[in-house]
């Protein structure tokens, strides 16, 4: 996905527009070497204000410039369908905003940092489905995004479910404990509501271990 730090380095190749001073000033039109376009508020011969950038792949953002960048807040477009709205600094998603991925109906509302899923925050894998709670870099928000069919809720690291957590599964079920790395790992209950049973106790790599007392 396009996101960009500083667009001052983007040659003009022809400028529609007024001007002050012989300098971009105003509201004007600017076509770019690279196949870009600006539409929007210009100060002193930069894009300084609310704006519309177009990259020559297509991806789209609309929203707050400052000093050539794109800064304040604003929304992205991309061709494959996802889109954000909220805050950026720097050309990144950073602050409180929501990102929506329509073909695998996949959407994050909360907390960014430097265009990283990062702090308080919903996300659903799909209608049915959500986590609620802390983020702490979660690679979720690329291209392709996952559709999953549970909602964890709970701890997680680098990605993964990694410490307490809760998982209510498609089917009902809930287990409530303790994981390491994506995998049921320490003291946990599990209650298979599909047969109205339920375990309590130890648990290795997602297998539970029932164990001799002396």
């Amino acid at each position: 996905m396009t996101e960009t730090q500083n667009l001052a380095h983007i040659v003009i190749s022809h400028y529609d527009g007024e001007k002050k001073d012989d300098q971009y000033d105003g509201h004007g039109t600017a076509r770019f070497l690279a196949g870009h376009r600006y539409t929007g508020t210009w100060s002193r011969g930069k894009m300084d204000g609310v704006g519309t950038y177009h990259w020559g792949d297509g991806v789209m953002y609309e929203g707050d410039f400052k000093d050539n960048k794109i800064a304040g807040r604003g929304n992205y477009t991309w061709t494959n369908g996802c889109e954000y709205e909220g805050y950026v600094q720097g050309g990144l998603r950073h602050g409180q905003g929501h990102f929506v991925c329509k073909p695998t109906e996949t959407q994050y509302m909360g907390e960014w940092k430097s265009g990283r899923v990062d702090g308080k925050g919903r996300l659903d894998y799909s209608p049915r489905s959500f986590y609620e709670g802390c983020h702490t870099k979660t690679y979720i928000l690329m291209v392709s995004c996952p559709n999953l069919s549970v909602h964890p809720k709970g701890d997680w690291l680098d990605g993964q479910k990694h410490g307490y957590g809760i998982m209510t599964y498609a089917s009902g079920n809930v287990y409530e404990g303790e994981w390491v790395q994506n995998v049921k790992q320490g003291k946990g209950t599990m209650h298979w509501i599909d047969r109205d049973e339920e375990y309590t106790g130890h648990w290795e790599v997602s297998v539970k271990v029932c164990r001799r007392t002396e």
